[in-house]
């Protein structure tokens, strides 16, 4: 990851499976501000929980600062919607954790 600071930065990804396709998940950075196991706060998180895809923002100041959806989980085809979504909340997070970090930094 570039954002530097080896170590202090990391994914932490969950994510269950049904039939060979993801059926939930949940994709966030998070950043290490403590030695002890639970230093790990989050940056920035997206998942399908709450019959939405959705992302959660954070700051390093007031913690989660607002939920916003990005689409309703249809009744029909929504393993393949969640499915799609995974791969993309992947995509998402990885692109733009060096602007995340530091928007979260700054706030």
């Amino acid at each position: 990851m570039p954002i530097g600071d080896a170590g202090l930065h990391r994914y932490f990804v969950r994510v269950s499976f049904y039939h060979n396709m993801v059926v939930d998940f949940s994709v966030q950075q998070e950043y290490r501000k403590g030695p002890s196991p639970d230093g790990w706060v989050p940056i920035h998180r997206i998942d399908s929980s709450h019959g939405e895809i959705h992302r959660h923002y954070f700051t390093s100041s007031r913690g989660e600062v607002r939920r916003v959806t990005i689409e309703r989980i249809p009744p029909k085809k929504s393993w393949e919607m969640v499915d799609r979504s995974y791969g993309e909340a992947i995509d998402d997070i990885t692109e733009y954790s060096d602007e995340r970090f530091r928007r979260w930094r700054d706030e």
